[in-house]
């Protein structure tokens, strides 16, 4: 496509592309990749290619803030499709969502968003940035001023996984004991873990209890995480989040290390889950359990499904949508 143009040239070329709202994203799939080194978890970042013109830029400060730049772009095309969805059909009943990077994966995958904005009932309002803590998704205004002008009876949230992974997860582990080889995985939840989850549990109970207090009409869905696969059995060489953290506290077994995974994960949900039921939030705040929805061969990285398997997730929040509406 580009072989008649001087390389400068087509430098030039691919960033006006690269900086049309029309053309961004299907041009960033073909120029960018997953930057391994720098990507946090629940906050991935990307690099351009070494296959593509625009890879010499990476040796300049032009590619930070690529994730940033194109959480943007997503964010804006997500927008336009919003309002063209509104403009189409007035009628649609608004959803106002907001999360991190299983609602907002720029790029590379469709996440659960993607999948529910291909449904003509709805329109969906997004606000969710890959990488956003839920101390972060709880003062935001955005959604707030969102929910007041379209006054919707459907609010997404997802987050919380960004608290528990990645290096920070080295404080939340108690490290390997060789002298209790029979340890269960449950305990190697440290005190620093459970202090986590009481925090975030603090966390969405104020948030659902300001929304429902508010908002009278207004449903809140939440999710927990599905059973990740920490290190060389995802689809890409990523142990960052799960995996190195592990070992450096000495937990080299990959059988472990998995079923210390599933065993935090149990606890999220155990946590969120329960908030919602004994809470009530007069039974507008709805829980979706995702245990068990994604296989372990259907895994872009340590935290994401491929594209696919969001699909699945996202049929769950189809169907409470649709419960709701």
């Amino acid at each position: 496509m580009y072989k008649n143009l001087e390389n400068h040239e087509e430098i030039e070329y691919l960033m006006d592309l690269l900086t049309n709202d029309e053309t961004a994203l299907e041009t960033a799939k073909e120029h960018l990749e997953i930057d391994t080194h720098k990507s946090k978890a629940f906050q991935p970042e990307l690099k351009f290619s070494e296959s593509s013109p625009l890879a010499i830029l990476n040796d300049s400060e032009a590619d930070r803030g690529l994730m940033g730049f194109f959480n943007a772009r997503s964010r804006r095309a997500r927008y336009k499709r919003f309002e063209k969805r509104l403009k189409r059909n007035p009628g649609s009943e608004v959803v106002i969502s907001e999360g991190d990077s299983w609602f907002q994966y720029p790029v590379f995958l469709k996440d659960v968003i993607d999948h529910l904005s291909e449904v003509d009932d709805w329109a969906i309002r997004s606000f969710g940035y890959g990488g956003d803590w839920l101390s972060n998704i709880l003062e935001e205004a955005e959604y707030i001023n969102a929910i007041r002008y379209y006054n919707p009876k459907v609010f997404l949230v997802s987050g919380g996984g960004n608290d528990i992974v990645g290096e920070r997860l080295t404080t939340l582990l108690k490290p390997y004991n060789k002298q209790e080889p029979g340890r269960k995985p449950g305990d190697y939840l440290g005190g620093n873990f459970h202090q986590v989850i009481s925090d975030l549990k603090f966390l969405y109970h104020r948030l659902f209890t300001k929304l429902t207090s508010e908002f009278k009409a207004l449903n809140i869905i939440c999710h927990g995480y599905d059973y990740a696969i920490p290190g060389e059995k995802s689809a890409l060489p990523m142990g960052g989040w799960l995996q190195d953290p592990m070992e450096k506290l000495g937990i080299e077994n990959k059988e472990l290390q998995c079923l210390i995974i599933e065993a935090l994960i149990d606890e999220f949900n155990k946590m969120l889950g329960s908030l919602v039921a004994d809470n009530k939030y007069d039974g507008r705040v709805h829980f979706l359990d995702n245990r068990g929805t994604v296989s372990a061969t259907e895994w872009f990285d340590e935290l994401h499904p491929r594209s696919f398997a969001f699909m699945k997730v996202a049929q769950q929040f189809k169907s409470k949508i649709y419960e709701i509406i």
